[in-house]
């Protein structure tokens, strides 16, 4: 427990700090290391004991917090200009009507994929006419947003910190993103095995897909599970316990 209030004690002086980071993902846990635990350590107590702690808000509290989302979401601008559609995704919307209306008894899927296959065969002059019409199409998106910015400079601000928070992502490990994923695969791995005789790097690839394609209620069940997995901190032998 006094390892836990000293690890609280260091994070809370590094959040007063300017240029520090709001989320805990992207928060070097390097620059709170201490005794014999590694970033990678606290990380992963931080995250379990930020679970608990949320794990005891109530349904006021989720409503309450849940309202002052939506009201930040009516805030945002709904003028914003659309992005054109891609040559292909072009190709599609301007086929799929003429096609629904000769075929009405097909299936969608199988209108998509007739077209898809049509697409694929296409020959690469008649292509340009969709690239052509995308490349004016982005011309005019391009110029509508920066006349949107200029009426919402909020909105620029906001895209120009989104991408610092990408980038930063980026330099951070995404063990702690990819741990449901792990959850998931520990799983299903000897039955999608067996199912499919599958090993290795393919079946990683199935099950990949797999968990990429789940709805968001399942895929919310694995976050959950990862997020409630009890973490256990080796250290000198011994062991730093969550519970």
């Amino acid at each position: 427990m006094d390892d836990l209030i000293t690890l609280v004690e260091k994070i809370s002086k590094h959040v007063s700090v300017p240029g520090t980071v709001g989320n805990y993902r992207r928060f070097k846990f390097e620059n709170v290391v201490f005794k014999d635990y590694s970033a990678k350590d606290l990380r992963k107590a931080w995250r379990t004991l930020r679970y608990r702690a949320y794990g005891e808000r109530n349904l006021v509290q989720d409503v309450q917090a849940i309202e002052e989302y939506i009201a930040k979401l009516q805030l945002q601008s709904t003028d914003r200009p659309k992005k054109p559609l891609s040559a292909y995704m072009y190709f599609i919307t301007k086929r799929y009507a003429k096609l629904r209306s000769k075929h009405p008894s097909i299936a969608h899927v199988n209108i998509l994929k007739t077209l898809a296959e049509e697409w694929r065969n296409m020959d690469a002059e008649k292509k340009k006419k969709y690239q052509r019409h995308y490349e004016s199409e982005k011309e005019d998106y391009n110029r509508q947003m920066e006349e949107f910015y200029e009426k919402h400079p909020e909105e620029k601000r906001s895209r120009k910190l989104k991408k610092v928070r990408r980038k930063d992502n980026a330099t951070v490990s995404n063990e702690s993103n990819d741990l449901p994923f792990k959850k998931f695969l520990e799983s299903r791995s000897k039955k999608y095995s067996e199912k499919y005789g599958l090993k290795g790097k393919d079946l990683r690839e199935k099950l990949r897909h797999k968990f990429e394609n789940l709805s968001e209620e399942k895929r919310r069940k694995w976050i959950m599970r990862a997020e409630n997995s009890e973490e256990t901190v080796i250290t000198n032998g011994s062991s730093w316990t969550v519970t």
